[in-house]
């Protein structure tokens, strides 16, 4: 199943450039292998970021960022047209 996943304002101490790249690393190394960040994309004004998810389930994917901390604002289903 595929997801967007669109981050709540980051705490002032996370840059979203960086942010963006220890999420995938992150979920790795907490042995998330059913989930893979496909693509990641970076608002530094707004200090968010979203990305694109492969995922076995909503609730899989919420738990996996819940438990490597990070900030979830909201997680959609996705279908490619």
């Amino acid at each position: 199943m595929k997801f967007i996943v669109n981050s709540a304002i980051l705490p002032t101490q996370l840059d979203p450039v960086a942010c963006n790249t220890a999420v995938p690393k992150m979920l790795k190394t907490a042995g998330f292998k059913d989930i893979q960040i496909k693509t990641c994309y970076c608002c530094n004004k707004d200090k968010k970021v979203v990305f694109e998810v492969d995922a076995t389930s909503k609730d899989a994917l919420a738990k996996a960022l819940e438990k490597i901390n990070f900030p979830v604002e909201s997680i959609m289903e996705t279908q490619k047209m």
